[in-house]
């Protein structure tokens, strides 16, 4: 099917065609394009791909991926880090200030500073323009400079921005977090509103909360301590499916057909599982471990998941087909890489002298390296210019 563009295109030159003669096209029959519309083409910046984790020690490591090279980006970071889709990110710095950093241009500016009440949570847009701050009982968005305080009951952490960065999903709690005070959506007031009240019985307040990559839902958690069960909605709070989604949501699948679940085993313990919303019925994949955990795929087609004792299975979500996967590695957390490379850490977290594997989905391993300070915390890949301040010497 040809887009409405092409089919305007085809009929200006048709038109022009019957109002002036043609002109002769070249040998091949093609004709030439202006030479001004080749130089209004845009040109795309280039960009490179690489692995942020933070150390121990409070650094910010981005690793190349070809050459396993680790670059200091930012030091004084705490353990809780918020990425937008770009370069710019929010981090808690060793005084509980807040700091919004752009690794493309290097600007490091704190748009929050502790107080009392304590800072509890923040995250940043995908777009990076905005970030939420949840801050004892208060939720505050800060944007161009700026804190604006939002009306919502006892919030709780974290929030949750939506895929085009215009609203923003909270949880709220009762008197403490045992206690739900349901689910609030704001779109750019004063205030923001409840669209799921609280459970009237139930244990836990809500949190957890993830979009579902078209916008039209959302996931999240519900629980407090060992126990937890899930749940989702659409985007305006309709369609409410409660205890659905196993223990609550990992990831989604990038086509917002279904979710990477944890599935609640026994007192915690727990499983990954996937559940598609068109029927509702949980796959359980992976071990079954007090500390299972999984990581899905970029293209949604395989899970990785893996337990307390290093080993993992990869999982073919279409089939539910499960192997063995990584013979000889002890796998402790992953994270996929946009196009469908692998960053594990290995090692025993209690004994440390951790490494850092990069390879391919198949097991083949392309780079291997030492994990500054042993392990890693807040992993994710990053698209950055390849030109960005973060990069330079």
């Amino acid at each position: 099917m040809r887009s409405a563009t092409w089919l305007m295109s085809v009929g200006v030159i048709v038109a022009c065609a019957g109002c002036r003669p043609a002109e002769t096209p070249p040998a091949d029959g093609l004709a030439e394009p202006p030479a001004d519309l080749e130089a209004a083409a845009p040109v795309l910046a280039e960009t490179v791909l690489r692995l942020a984790y933070v150390s121990i020690g409070g650094e910010l490591h981005l690793v190349d991926p070809e050459t396993m090279a680790q670059t200091v980006a930012l030091t004084g970071v705490g353990d809780h880090v918020s990425y937008s889709a770009g370069s710019a990110l929010v981090y808690l710095d060793e005084s509980d200030a807040i700091h919004r950093a752009d690794l493309a241009t290097g600007e490091d500016i704190v748009i929050a500073t502790a107080a009392d009440p304590y800072m509890r949570t923040f995250a940043i847009s995908p777009d990076g323009a905005r970030v939420a701050v949840i801050q004892g009982e208060g939720l505050s968005i800060w944007q161009e400079g700026r804190m604006t305080a939002i009306e919502v009951a006892r919030p709780s952490d974290p929030p949750a921005w939506s895929p085009d960065s215009t609203m923003l999903a909270v949880g709220a709690q009762g008197e403490d977090e045992s206690i739900d005070g349901g689910l609030w959506l704001w779109d750019g007031g004063p205030e923001a509103r409840r669209i799921v009240p609280p459970v009237a019985e139930g244990w836990g307040s809500t949190r957890e909360i993830m979009w579902s990559p078209d916008g039209a839902w959302l996931a999240w958690a519900r629980g407090a301590g060992d126990g937890w069960t899930g749940d989702l909605c659409r985007a305006d709070g309709t369609e409410l499916r409660r205890d659905e989604i196993g223990a609550g949501p990992l990831a989604w699948l990038p086509d917002s057909s279904g979710l990477l679940i944890s599935i609640h085993i026994e007192a915690g313990a727990f499983q990954a599982g996937i559940y598609r919303l068109a029927d509702g019925s949980p796959t359980r994949i992976g071990p079954q471990y007090w500390d299972s955990r999984a990581a899905l795929s970029p293209d949604g087609a395989q899970v990785l998941a893996f337990g307390s004792n290093g080993k993992a299975i990869m999982a073919d979500v279409a089939s539910g087909e499960q192997r063995p996967w990584g013979e000889g590695l002890s796998v402790q957390d992953a994270v996929w890489a946009p196009d469908g490379r692998l960053a594990l850490a290995l090692g025993e977290l209690a004994g440390g002298g951790g490494e850092l594997w990069i390879g391919q989905a198949d097991g083949t391993e392309t780079g291997r390296a030492k994990l500054a300070a042993d392990w890693w915390w807040n992993a994710q890949w990053l698209t950055l210019p390849a030109d960005a301040a973060a990069l330079q010497p």
